[in-house]
């Protein structure tokens, strides 16, 4: 993982577009399972609070986890309890939390099942765990080596090993559809461009085109959660139930 990229995410996790429509799919998923509030949430790989502000709509105790000191550097009161502690090993009653989140985490694990087992052991009986991940290989980019990613996933496997470790599905799609081909280029160009090694993605996408793509996310995720679902994208989105 580059050295800023925790301080690439605090900078940009507001306002940039991405992380915005994320949210607002997030937000949409678990809003149409989750009617009132649950007891706990666990924000697993939470970063620096990245999902914060969702917090409030789904519970009002939150546990905010991560592996890394630098995620609560500067931490603000935000009405969760930050945890430093590894996914492998997380030190919290077995069946203890309602949702958990895993949001563009499991792709930077070695073991995505361990994981998943650690997490279905702190998850109470018919609680949900919300994962997302990078999705299709042929995106890999000098971007995923930067964030420390091992693999990007297709929905299908990712399906396939949370039913293995004792989740089912509840919903799933694909994240960043509209915008796949134009970001495939990109990448495309940066791998045989001379400075594509060292260039931020993020960097690349000029600041007043926000709230447009934005709201291309917004449209984007309305027609996933109403229409049809598009069976591609840049990232995959799965809400499990535990068995």
């Amino acid at each position: 993982m580059i050295k800023d990229h925790y301080d690439v995410i605090r900078k940009n996790k507001i306002a940039f577009w991405w992380f915005l429509g994320r949210r607002d799919l997030f937000k949409k998923i678990l809003g149409k399972e989750i009617k009132t509030k649950v007891a706990m949430g666990v924000d697993i790989g939470c970063g620096p609070a990245t999902n914060e502000s969702l917090y409030p709509y789904f519970s009002d105790n939150w546990i905010s986890l991560d592996h890394s000191k630098k995620s609560f550097e500067d931490w603000e009161k935000n009405g969760s309890l930050p945890l430093i502690a590894d996914i492998i090993s997380i030190p919290l009653k077995v069946k203890s939390a309602d949702l958990c989140f895993l949001l563009d985490v499991l792709e930077h694990l070695e073991n995505e099942s361990k994981a998943l087992q650690e997490i279905n052991k702190i998850i109470k009986n018919g609680g949900y765990l919300l994962i997302s991940v990078p999705a299709f290989k042929i995106l890999w980019s000098f971007h995923d080596e930067q964030a420390g990613h091992k693999k990007r996933y297709r929905g299908k496997e990712l399906e396939r090993i949370s039913e293995e470790n004792g989740f089912e599905v509840v919903r799933s799609l694909y994240f960043n559809s509209f915008l796949f081909l134009p970001i495939l280029i990109i990448r495309k160009i940066l791998r045989i461009s001379s400075k594509g090694k060292n260039t931020l993605e993020i960097n690349l996408s000029p600041k007043f085109l926000d709230k447009v793509l934005y709201l291309i996310l917004k449209i984007e995720n309305f027609i996933n959660l109403n229409i049809i679902k598009i069976p591609f994208g840049t990232s995959f989105v799965v809400l499990l139930r535990k068995k």
